[in-house]
């Protein structure tokens, strides 16, 4: 089973030729076919096609996604993965929230009961704005909801108590010299009396609830998931009926997403954000990595907390091998999704690899991860969908020769990818003194 088949883009990878290059040739990255680049299953079904045409960076394969739900780009197989992944899970819930049982039960029950919490926080704005003023409870609650569910009057008075945390803020203000806002404060207790009903009748954790049993990655960035994730979430609070998968569903799990999702269960990646981001903290100071660092990690955009939570438990699993700081600060450099993804894959394959032939010391260059043994093999992890040798791939394999023969004294080498190599690829590397050898999952 392969691992995520991810890479690196030209951005992340852009490198300053070394001061001498023997001269040589060099390859365009090429136009590649996606009959010949994917499985026959995954080109396409009744609700997505992916061109023909597929271009190559130099790294990834970029292909071209047509489906019911809008076109898209996928830059690299596992982001592929994921975005087709995403379409089925769209097409699940859209059959889902459509089918019979669901309007039934939508009919039946109304949605009322989910709209319950954010008329209560309108009812709010007058006791935030007027302290004073004595809000009936009672008549806070929308119509039918009282005797249909008995946590509404419940539901009311957290939001109250929520409201009035923030008449505090308005009075301490009072002589600073800033004029508080009634607006603000109301807003503020408007959205804290709506999270305060919305938590109480689990709205929220039934979102991350669904995203599970959909295998989705609850940092997921497709808003047009996020949405109609947020609608049947709402569908089922309100109607009090639960996601049910029928024959079909959740068996398209493709590629590196079903990688993926098992690694997400076995670490409970759906959890609250704040206890994933808690337990990644936790795992930096494991590490040693310092403050400053762990801090620049933590908050990189394009590292969602669950790449990052997979990358640390891979770390994690170099027992004994130094420099694990050094990959953590690399993978740093990430700026979009696909290269986050190729540093969660190169953890993972380094931490499998490890289980062979032990690392003494991970060692990285400008660009690139790798480890070294004591008995002086270097081994540098590839997850990349199609090398060919460019000029940039030379200056970046130089660059790591030169950065590894200048603290460590090598016998030999090896580059593990997921992907396919061109000749002069394999050929060059060979010059390097590095053999091309095909990841396969241990």
């Amino acid at each position: 089973m392969r691992l995520f088949i991810v890479g690196l883009t030209l951005g992340i990878l852009a490198l300053s030729q070394p001061a001498v290059i023997v001269a040589q040739e060099y390859e365009q990255a090429p136009i590649l076919s996606a009959k010949e680049m994917l499985p026959k299953k995954l080109l396409k079904t009744d609700y997505y096609s992916i061109d023909e045409r597929v271009v190559n960076d130099g790294y990834l394969n970029i292909y071209q996604i047509r489906s019911s739900y809008g076109d898209d780009t996928a830059v690299g197989r596992a982001v592929l993965d994921i975005k087709l992944n995403e379409l089925r899970a769209l097409h699940d819930l859209n059959d889902y929230s459509s089918s019979k049982v669901v309007y039934e039960a939508a009919k039946k029950n109304g949605k009322q009961a989910l709209l319950a919490p954010v008329h209560v926080a309108e009812a709010l704005v007058d006791v935030v704005t007027n302290p004073m003023k004595v809000v009936d409870t009672a008549k806070s609650i929308p119509d039918g909801v009282l005797s249909m569910f008995s946590w509404a009057s419940k539901q009311v008075g957290k939001g109250i108590d929520a409201a009035q945390s923030y008449m505090s803020s308005d009075s301490s203000s009072e002589g600073s010299g800033q004029q508080s806002s009634k607006e603000g404060l109301a807003s503020k207790g408007v959205g804290a009396a709506t999270n305060a009903g919305l938590n109480y009748i689990h709205y929220n954790s039934a979102e991350r609830e669904l995203l599970q049993k959909l295998s989705i990655d609850q940092f997921s960035d497709n808003v047009l998931l996020q949405k109609e994730v947020q609608r049947v979430a709402g569908i089922e609070t309100a109607v009090s009926i639960a996601f049910k998968f029928v024959p079909g569903f959740n068996l398209g799990l493709i590629g590196s997403a079903a990688r993926w999702y098992k690694r997400a269960e076995e670490l409970g990646l759906y959890k609250e954000p704040e206890e994933i981001v808690d337990m990644n903290r936790k795992r930096l100071l494991e590490l040693g990595v310092e403050k400053e660092a762990a801090n620049k990690f933590i908050n990189n955009g394009a590292m969602r907390p669950s790449l990052q939570a997979l990358i640390l438990d891979n770390l994690l699993k170099l027992k004994g091998v130094h420099n694990r700081q050094g990959f953590v600060i690399l993978a740093t450099q990430a700026k979009k999704l696909e290269v986050a993804l190729f540093f969660a894959s190169a953890s993972e394959m380094l931490s499998e690899l490890h289980q062979e032939t032990p690392f003494e010391r991970l060692v990285v260059s400008l660009h690139l991860p790798g480890a070294i043994t004591a008995a002086g093999h270097v081994v540098v992890p590839l997850p990349v969908d199609y090398l060919p040798w460019t000029k940039d791939i030379s200056g970046i394999f130089h660059d790591y020769k030169k950065v590894v023969a200048s603290e460590h004294k090598v016998k030999s080498g090896e580059v593990v990818t997921t992907g396919r190599s061109s000749p002069m690829a394999k050929r060059e590397l060979g010059k390097l003194g590095v053999v091309v050898v095909e990841y396969k999952k241990r």
